[in-house]
């Protein structure tokens, strides 16, 4: 079973809401940013203030899907299929929703158990 600490609350985390908690730090750490660990993170952040056109925010996808599906940095748990924007607004906010399968025991390398899973970034719902 996976298990972690909430970043926010310090309680204990497990399954899926620890999960999306590990998306959420790969998608918000700049790439080749932590120290002895340069294969973590993503390359979103560095497309924050870019022009909202059809080629950044396909940009912003395969970033999503590339930091998602990184052997080394990526999440085990987790297999991105779907990426979609939910929504977009005039002052520049993006929601993407994410759905795909979710592994409890990927971080093992068991892949024999899967759940269907979809969330939003930013902002992990639920």
């Amino acid at each position: 079973m996976r298990v972690g600490i909430d970043e926010t609350t310090g309680q204990v985390l497990t399954g899926w809401p620890h999960c999306q908690q590990s998306i959420r730090r790969c998608l918000r750490t700049r790439f080749r940013s932590i120290d002895m660990r340069y294969h973590i993170g993503s390359e979103t952040f560095d497309l924050q203030d870019q022009n909202a056109d059809p080629a950044t925010i396909f940009r912003v996808f395969t970033a999503i899907a590339n930091a998602l599906a990184d052997p080394d940095g990526g999440e085990p748990g987790y297999r991105l299929q779907e990426i979609e924007v939910a929504s977009a607004g005039r002052q520049g906010r993006f929601l993407f929703l994410l759905t795909g399968l979710f592994f409890p025991l990927g971080h093992l390398g068991d892949y024999s158990i899967f759940e269907d899973r979809s969330t939003s970034w930013p902002g992990i719902a639920a």
